[in-house]
């Protein structure tokens, strides 16, 4: 399934550039190779190939499904409550 929101998507993808960049620290457990994926290579990516568009967006529909899920328990518990069913659920 692939999808012509060439504009769209355009437009979300900078508008998830939001400030400066950020930095962080962290150690890795395992052997880790990382790399920087220019934003207008992952467009040309994203559109010439339909599967890795339907991963892309399967990838952003659960990641949109948990942050919803996640702020409606932060808005519904207490941080009682919370804490108690993340010591008692993990």
């Amino acid at each position: 399934m692939r999808f012509g929101w060439r504009a769209a998507s355009s437009v979300w993808m900078r508008s998830m550039q939001i400030g400066p960049p950020h930095s962080s620290n962290a150690i890795a457990l395992t052997d880790v190779r990382a790399a920087k994926i220019d934003p207008d290579a992952m467009l040309r990516l994203i559109y010439s190939e339909g599967d890795t568009c339907d991963l892309f967006l399967t990838h952003l529909i659960k990641l949109n499904a948990k942050l919803t899920a996640d702020l409606a328990h932060h808005l519904l518990y207490s941080s009682e409550i919370r804490l108690a069913r993340a010591l008692l659920i993990d």
